[in-house]
């Protein structure tokens, strides 16, 4: 009789184990399910976001452009003067432009569930980053050269503020061409 007992014991300690570990493994199944869902719903306001900033940096390239060309025009049509300087090239030309980009979506992603995306997409922002990164660095030499050689008039002066300009010019037509193939994706 106490085998009995004992083994009626054991069968419903078993029941017991048996309901608890499928109640645990119902839990987790919902918190995972859960967690998908929240990581889609993620993805999806991040893309948004990127697109977003993809097409306003697209505007920006749009309307900046043009004005770089126009100094282009300015620097060709002084590039003999030696009584212009450069600075006053810029200002004729209505002035040095470069495009303010917006790229604060895809930076915060980079920093918190870049496992969630396709290498592919990865593969297109991180050129698109290192491609900024580039057009950065360009725009920033720009700016030494030419507040090193502000009150310069000679032509070779004027010649580098071209190449500067149209290297900057360059690396922004790249830029653009990314953001375009980015969108272009979605």
């Amino acid at each position: 009789m106490e085998q009995n007992k004992t083994g009626k014991y054991i069968k419903y300690a078993i029941g017991e184990i048996v309901l608890v570990v499928i109640g645990i493994m119902i839990a987790l199944s919902i918190n995972n399910w859960k967690e998908d869902l929240d990581d889609e719903k993620f993805i999806s306001r991040i893309f948004y976001s990127i697109e977003k900033e993809m097409k306003s940096n697209e505007i920006e390239f749009n309307a900046v452009m043009p004005m770089q060309f126009s100094l282009i025009d300015t620097i060709d049509q002084y590039m003999n003067d030696e009584k212009i300087s450069l600075s006053e090239i810029i200002i004729r030309g209505n002035g040095l432009r470069a495009p303010t980009l917006n790229n604060v979506s895809w930076n915060y992603f980079l920093n918190t569930k870049l496992e969630l995306i396709d290498f592919n997409t990865i593969s297109i922002l991180t050129k698109i980053e290192q491609a900024n990164q580039l057009l950065n660095s360009k725009i920033s030499n720009l700016m030494e050269f030419v507040l090193e050689n502000s009150e310069s008039t000679n032509t070779k002066s004027k010649k580098m503020l071209k190449f500067q300009i149209l290297n900057v010019v360059s690396s922004e037509k790249s830029l653009l061409d990314l953001h375009v193939k980015y969108l272009e994706k979605e």
